[in-house]
């Protein structure tokens, strides 16, 4: 059960939503199934994510440019590296919503071999 505070929004997320997307669920499922099935495959590897709805072509990739070729449309996918804990969905929401903003603003991915962007002078790690 996710913890909402007083004012109804969620506590665990950096959205502050009130109620929470099946987008975070589905992506934060599709990581958590990949190191179910294969942990040690899994782990490391590259998924793509729809942005539309949060699932995946179910598919390992070893690298991000790898993930992006067999994409129809590279912008339509958030490209994660799959973590050893898996993604909780508050996370998982949360990346796809400013990989959302990004590419709505024109804000290039990164290098698919480099896997940072950087804004502002800032440089945030994909």
């Amino acid at each position: 059960m996710i913890p909402y505070g007083e004012d109804g929004k969620c506590k665990r997320c950096l959205l502050g939503r009130t109620a929470h997307e099946d987008t975070g669920k589905r992506a934060s499922d599709a990581i958590r199934q990949h190191i179910s099935n294969d942990r040690e495959l899994a782990v490391g590897s590259w998924i793509a994510l729809r942005l539309s709805d949060g699932g995946s072509d179910r598919q390992l990739y070893p690298t991000k440019s790898t993930a992006i070729e067999y994409q129809l449309h590279e912008t339509q996918c958030a490209y994660v590296v799959i973590p050893p804990d898996g993604m909780s969905k508050q996370d998982a929401e949360a990346f796809i919503c400013l990989m959302r903003q990004a590419y709505a603003n024109g804000v290039p991915l990164a290098h698919p071999d480099n896997d940072v962007l950087t804004i502002g002078g800032r440089v945030i790690r994909l």
